[in-house]
């Protein structure tokens, strides 16, 4: 008996865990989610938590979201997402519900009103040879009867003319027009009107705005206050920043991301300001972005100069949201979950103006999975790329990898520069490894630069050599000490003929005695462009002197992940194919928050299936024995065609 009893419970536990809602798999795959309860079927209208935003494309603006609906079985329901509703301009002809004179012989003209327009204005067409006339107009709402437009003269002369009546823009239920008409004599006469329009915008839903809190952390960096948060979601459009401090904050402030660089996060400036005033909202400081954040970091630098600002009692985001609209087939808890590779657009207005909403629901707060883990996307969706075909790829570099996980690659110099970078393929043992482009980083090289001083003019030129390069260069830099104020005039060379011709100028002053940095921005310099002239005038003052002259770059970072340890391979500088497309990327916004490992790239190589032209050029590769064997090779060649041009001696035994 008691072994049936068992055997009994045994089958009982196993049918529950069997029948149950939610599959076990479901709670190892999704990363984010919020839960929304159902009382009963039918079509619901919520609004989409901040905490599952999540963007599919961290560095670009995109409308696309990776998100997925559950519902109370653990399956997946169709959804639309959507920003707002259309309040577009909007015109409609007023049918009268009811026509009558009035006990002044005024012809009274009602109808009920459309429910989402919101009234501007009321065109009023008369169909006269010469007619004149007056028109009263009231609206009706939740609080009664208004007056909106008494005594607006109404004239047609030589035929059908129209009157434009402007009133207070409102939702009305109900239209009241009283029209009393006059002959050409100034007689009471009823007036023809034809036809009443109401134009104005449609009263739709407009943006989800919602403030959302963040937990911060408070730092001094140089007197400098750092509020560092990391935001809900990736991809917000963000419209202000509110942050309640002690006193009131005046100074300057800077807003940006932390972003990876040189394989440690550093500040990354994007907007800057300054409060001069002393504003009504007291020591809550409201910044506007009103911008998409392609990060989920955001950073914030107070400086208030000498002045107290004391704690940081909150800060918070305002921002835009869309609205989910689904059918509910049965009651209970339905789930919005990120990380499950669902990719969705978010519509600009509802798909269908008609429907009827049955419940307005509200989704609980994000939580997240404690057991997702960035390499388990390996598992879940085996993200593997083709077979790889390594004809046409010019160049190789090796890459050690210590161990699976997830990697950011930076390019370096000569990957970065030379063309055909964004052709390029991770490998490993014969497959493409897939991976997704990251922020770039900002390099620097070591410019030459040859002064040349004329004493007579006491001007100095220096003439800068430039890298080699098929991508622009970000800036130039420089040093000098010193007290001194300068006109500098930057040149580059003439197309086609000997000299130079000015490119840009700019001021640089120093009023102290410790180095003062030049920075010139590079934009629009021409790629073919190797060297530039700076002349610098130094009038009556001693001549000064430019150290550490620097041009930056944007070296390209990828990311990828790697699913075992071992040696890949970067190829790259093939022009026939394109940029390379993975599934990858449907997941990599839930990489944005995750601090990636670093590989260096090995030498750059050349890669023998490229062809006779890369494998001669790479001959001449700094440090390579071919350029001696080739200039051998041409020696030797040389000294024979010479030995046979001179004539055969007199005593040459064959003559």
């Amino acid at each position: 008996m008691k072994q049936y009893r068992g055997s009994v419970i045994f089958i009982i536990l196993a049918l529950l865990l069997i029948s149950s809602p939610h599959p076990v798999l479901a709670d190892q795959q999704w990363h984010y989610q919020a839960s929304a309860q159902v009382t009963q079927p039918g079509l619901i209208e919520t609004v989409l938590p901040a905490g599952v935003f999540f963007g599919t494309d961290g560095i670009a603006k995109t409308p696309q979201l990776d998100l997925t609906l559950v519902g109370p079985d653990g399956n997946p329901r169709s959804f639309e997402l959507f920003w707002k509703g259309d309040t577009g301009p909007r015109s409609i002809a007023l049918k009268p519900s009811r026509l009558l004179f009035d006990k002044k012989r005024m012809l009274v003209w009602e109808a009920d009103a459309p429910k989402d327009l919101l009234v501007e204005t009321i065109r009023i067409d008369v169909d006269a040879l010469q007619a004149m006339g007056t028109a009263k107009i009231e609206g009706r709402d939740a609080k009664g009867w208004h007056v909106l437009a008494e005594n607006a003269a109404l004239y047609s002369t030589g035929g059908r003319s129209a009157a434009e009546i402007t009133i207070k823009p409102a939702i009305y239920e109900k239209l009241r027009l009283s029209f009393k008409g006059y002959d050409k004599r100034f007689r009471e006469t009823t007036l023809p009107v034809t036809s009443v329009t109401l134009s104005g915008k449609n009263a739709a839903q407009d943006f989800a705005e919602q403030s959302v809190p963040l937990k911060f952390s408070d730092k001094t960096d140089e007197r400098v206050r750092v509020l560092s948060a990391t935001l809900p979601g990736l991809g917000l459009w963000i419209k202000k920043i509110e942050i309640a401090t002690e006193a009131q904050f005046q100074g300057t402030w800077e807003l940006g991301v932390e972003a990876v660089s040189g394989g440690k996060l550093q500040f990354q400036k994007l907007f800057s300001g300054s409060v001069a005033t002393v504003g009504t909202k007291g020591a809550l400081l409201e910044i506007p972005v009103n911008s998409y954040w392609g990060m989920r970091s955001l950073v914030l630098r107070l400086d208030s100069g000498k002045t107290y600002v004391g704690a940081i009692k909150s800060m918070a985001i305002t921002v835009n949201l869309p609205r989910m609209i689904f059918y509910a087939d049965k009651a209970g808890t339905y789930q919005a979950q990120t990380g499950l590779g669902s990719q969705v657009n978010i519509q600009e207005t509802p798909g269908d103006k008609e429907r009827k909403i049955s419940a307005v629901v509200a989704f609980s707060a994000m939580q997240e999975n404690p057991q997702w883990q960035p390499e388990s996307l390996l598992k879940k969706y085996a993200v593997a790329g083709g077979p790889f075909d390594g004809k046409g790829f010019r160049w190789r570099s090796r890459l050690k990898v210590g161990e699976a996980g997830y990697y950011r690659l930076v390019l370096n110099r000569e990957a970065s520069l030379r063309a055909g970078f964004g052709m390029l393929r991770i490998v490993k043992d014969g497959l493409q490894v897939p991976y997704f482009s990251g922020p770039s980083e900002e390099r620097k090289i070591d410019v030459a630069a040859a002064p040349e001083y004329d004493k007579n003019k006491n001007r100095t030129t220096w003439t800068v050599e430039l890298p080699d390069r098929s991508a622009d260069l970000l800036e130039l830099t420089a040093e000098s000490a010193g007290i001194f104020d300068r006109v500098v005039q930057f040149e580059v060379p003439l197309q086609g003929r000997a000299g130079w011709q000015v490119w840009r100028t700019m001021r640089w002053q120093n009023a102290s005695q410790t180095p003062s940095v030049m920075r010139v921005s590079l934009a629009g310099l021409a790629r073919d462009a190797m060297k530039l002239r700076i002349t610098m005038e130094h009038g009556d003052n001693r001549p000064i002197e430019l150290g550490k002259l620097q041009a930056s770059y944007g070296a390209p970072a990828l990311l990828f992940l790697a699913s075992a340890a071992g040696e890949y391979a970067l190829y790259g500088g093939n022009e026939k194919i394109g940029a390379a497309k993975y599934d990858l990327t449907l997941v990599q916004a839930h990489l944005a928050d995750v601090l990636p490992k670093t590989v260096e790239m090995g030498k750059v190589e050349s890669v023998g299936s490229a062809g006779f032209k890369n494998v001669f050029l790479g001959a001449f590769e700094d440090k390579s024995w071919g350029l001696y064997a080739v200039l051998g090779a041409v020696t030797l060649i040389l000294m024979i065609v010479i030995a046979r041009l001179f004539p055969k001696t007199e005593n040459d035994p064959e003559r």
